[in-house]
């Protein structure tokens, strides 16, 4: 047979028209398929090319799986309760009323006295302090550097559960010794915040002329009652001042009662 134009025999020539001219269609056909963009062919082409190539890493053009991130309403709620919460607790100091009882604080204790009458004899003093009170101050004169107002003493109630109520005594050298005692009372400050209930009453305290004004007011975030009272012996004026909540008459009448044991002898 004489040769083909495909340089072989016309009976060599259908077997290569046949192995050569349909594997050349096929990807002509993959590409055209039917609902697939030439987009989606390629990215099913790359899996395989990979699958042949011995177990290579997937490509870069492998979709990253992104982690949901925290919701923005949850950012502020946080933040919302951040600031509220400070708000409601200095609210609530601000309405609480602490109580002045009582309270053990360790390594703080107060003076030791002997028992029986509490003496001052540099200024001529002499009471029997209620029962159960503490001395927290006491001082004496310096004869070189005289004071014109100094604290003698001062007494402090602490007893478990039981507000808590002061007695302190302060001695004052006057220049007017012929005033009232009862304007000189009512001219001594009681302190900020305290207003008076009355006028002053008179008293006579270890036979000498004595002077009560009485204050109400708040004293450590409780309601109290202060009551001065002034005894003048000579240029000099010993004030008493005690403090104690409205409703503790107990400490009212503790009170009361160690001032009639005071005796202010002449110095």
């Amino acid at each position: 047979m004489p040769p083909s134009d495909h340089g072989g025999t016309a009976g060599d020539g259908a077997a290569p028209k046949a192995a050569v001219a349909k594997p050349a269609r096929l990807p002509a056909r993959a590409s055209g398929s039917k609902g697939l963009p030439d987009s989606a062919t390629m990215n099913l082409a790359e899996p395989l090319a990979a699958g042949h190539g011995g177990g290579d890493a997937p490509s870069s053009a492998a979709k990253k799986t992104d982690l949901p991130g925290p919701r923005p309403w949850r950012l502020k709620l946080c933040l919302a309760l951040l600031m509220i919460l400070p708000s409601w607790y200095f609210i609530w100091r601000h309405f609480q009323r602490p109580s002045i009882s009582f309270e053990f604080k360790a390594n703080r204790p107060m003076l030791d006295r002997l028992p029986g009458d509490y003496k001052a004899d540099d200024v001529g003093l002499r009471f029997t302090p209620p029962p159960k009170w503490s001395m927290q101050l006491t001082s004496n004169e310096d004869p070189e550097h005289p004071l014109k107002e100094r604290i003698v003493v001062k007494f402090k109630r602490i007893v478990a559960k039981a507000p808590a109520a002061w007695l302190r005594v302060t001695i004052v050298t006057t220049d007017n010794a012929d005033e009232p005692i009862a304007e000189t009372v009512k001219n001594r400050s009681p302190g900020k915040g305290w207003k008076s209930v009355g006028p002053p009453e008179n008293l006579t305290i270890s036979g000498l002329p004595a002077a009560k004004m009485t204050y109400h007011g708040d004293y450590s975030g409780a309601r109290s009652i202060r009551e001065l009272i002034g005894v003048r012996r000579g240029n000099r004026v010993f004030y008493f001042m005690i403090t104690y909540q409205v409703a503790d008459r107990a400490a009212q009448e503790e009170a009361r009662q160690a001032l009639q044991t005071v005796l202010i002898e002449p110095r």
